[in-house]
């Protein structure tokens, strides 16, 4: 919106998606896409699937058939075409999301990249650039951003004054050799699981600078990164990640500004305690009293992790013609991060 009103791009989208459902195409059916992404594309609404995009001529037919697509190719740059496609999504390595973001950008598709959406900092300025000169949104796939109960957390520290020690575990069982064309473990498990901790940490105090890290070797294949962040005000990130764990394990807690503690377990359940919930303010908690939160039974995982509203709020701004609320842009202070990570540890 520009001065409350609409500009003559959103209202060329909004006439066309009166009539239409938004195109969409996907580029690497792999065992993210098929277990995350294409379950959560069923879910979102006025989205039809055009295309499947496999190197695998089998793959590409296989995954067309399940998941209902209306064609498949082994060509993705065939798909990316303003006239027959809408909006592209692409879960594949860093150095494939580069290319297909790049290519989708000045063809004028809509984009949504997996995280990664880069292999590395240089490569993501020039996509930064790119989407600058482009109409089409981009978005990076940061669900968890958009998981409920990590916006409710977030809620919960804006109303007792903001995170001022924010501290995350995000640890997994992979990965435990490099991947993706990368030389260091290290650099892997930072762009595989880190980036999902720096993306969380950064949509709460944006401002986050690096500080310092350690690696500890468990053994040859195990290990914890541990990193802090601070802010010039004297707000403090501490993160630990690691590839030691048997499973997904994403736990935070924040100590605010007026000392309320609020923690927050694996997406599912919240608490909520400290002296600001008592305070002679005509508040009904005792001073000892645990205020807890849960997600609720029927919040399928799907939407716990933030799939279906991080592809919901990218097709509606296909369909809208609004910003993208997470634009390629958004991973850069990660990505600045890493690097300092990267220098001081290898």
């Amino acid at each position: 919106m520009i001065s409350g009103k609409t500009t003559i791009r959103q209202n060329e989208l909004i006439n066309r998606n009166r009539i239409r459902p938004t195109r969409v195409a996907l580029i690497g059916p792999g065992k993210h896409a098929e277990e995350y992404l294409l379950p959560a594309l069923r879910l979102v609404k006025d989205v039809r699937l055009i295309c499947i995009s496999s190197r695998s001529e089998q793959k590409a037919k296989d995954s067309a058939a399940r998941w209902g697509a209306d064609d498949w190719t082994i060509d993705w740059r065939s798909v990316i075409n303003p006239q027959t496609c809408d909006a592209a999504i692409v879960a594949a390595t860093p150095q494939a999301h580069a290319e297909v973001v790049a290519q989708a950008l000045r063809c004028g598709v809509a984009i949504f990249a997996e995280k990664p959406p880069a292999p590395d900092t240089v490569s993501l300025r020039s996509l930064i650039s790119a989407e600058g000169a482009s109409r089409s949104p981009s978005f990076v796939g940061f669900n968890f951003v958009f998981a409920p109960t990590i916006k409710r957390f977030g809620d919960q520290c804006s109303k007792y004054g903001g995170p001022r020690l924010l501290k995350l575990r995000c640890v997994s069982n992979k990965p435990t050799t490099a991947i993706w064309g990368y030389t260091s473990l290290p650099q892997s498990i930072l762009l595989a699981v880190g980036i999902h901790a720096l993306s969380i940490a950064l949509s709460y105090i944006p401002t986050l600078q690096y500080e310092s890290a350690r690696v500890v070797y468990i053994n040859e294949n195990l290990m914890a990164i541990l990193i802090t962040l601070k802010t010039s005000d004297g707000r403090i990130a501490e993160i630990e990640l690691g590839n030691y764990a048997n499973r997904f394990i994403l736990e935070l807690e924040a100590i605010t500004d007026q000392g309320t503690v609020i923690g927050l377990e694996n997406l599912t359940e919240f608490e909520v305690y400290g002296s600001a919930l008592s305070r002679p303010n005509g508040s009904i908690y005792d001073a000892k009293e645990v205020v807890r939160f849960s997600s609720g039974a029927l919040l399928g995982s799907l939407d716990r992790a933030g799939y279906v509203s991080e592809l919901s709020s990218f097709t509606r701004s296909v369909r809208s013609g609004e910003p993208s609320e997470m634009p390629i842009s958004r991973a850069l202070p990660a990505y600045v991060i890493i690097d300092n990570i990267l220098l001081d540890t290898m």
